[in-house]
């Protein structure tokens, strides 16, 4: 954060205070009494603040200026839900459990026919705000799998992993 101010009395004091969406109490951050405009508020949850620069001149008079930031945790894909192994031919689906981010959500799955070859194919041409989508192969063979999730402030968050379909007299 950054106080400016400008007319008063001689040289300004500048404090920093904060308080959490539907909380009372402020707290200050930065070192009181400072002389320096520039004070850094490190969010230690996921909510609104509402921030309070005062500054105080020589003749002690305070004027302050107020806003509000609202912070949001990291988009993670915090898993994706693919079983180790399917039998040829058998439907698989894969689910994934999505935090932080703002806004909603959208999805979009990919695999890949070969693993070898680093081009991935989409499930459905379209992003989609379904959580689970569907794969099956007639072939044997390990297929990578991606999940590519976008939300509402379009930040990106991927993570891949493999189904192997198998023989049908080999699925554990």
């Amino acid at each position: 954060m950054k106080g400016s101010a400008a007319g008063g009395t001689g040289n300004y004091k500048y404090y920093f205070y904060y308080q959490k969406s539907g909380e009372t109490a402020w707290t200050e951050f930065g070192a009181a009494y400072r002389t320096e405009t520039t004070a850094t508020l490190k969010a230690s949850s996921a909510v609104e603040y509402i921030i309070r620069v005062y500054v105080q001149d020589d003749s002690g008079t305070f004027d302050f200026k107020e806003f509000s930031i609202k912070y949001y945790q990291p988009l993670t894909i915090k898993s994706l839900n693919v079983p180790a192994e399917a039998a040829v031919g058998d439907l698989v689906e894969i689910s994934a459990v999505v935090t932080g981010g703002t806004g909603e959500y959208t999805y979009q799955y990919y695999y890949k026919e070969d693993p070898e070859i680093d081009e991935w194919t989409p499930f459905d041409e379209e992003n989609t705000t379904e959580t689970t989508a569907k794969l099956t192969s007639n072939d044997l063979g390990v297929y990578p799998v991606m999940l590519i999730v976008t939300d509402g402030s379009h930040k990106i968050a991927y993570k891949e992993t493999s189904v192997s379909f198998v023989d049908k007299e080999i699925v554990h």
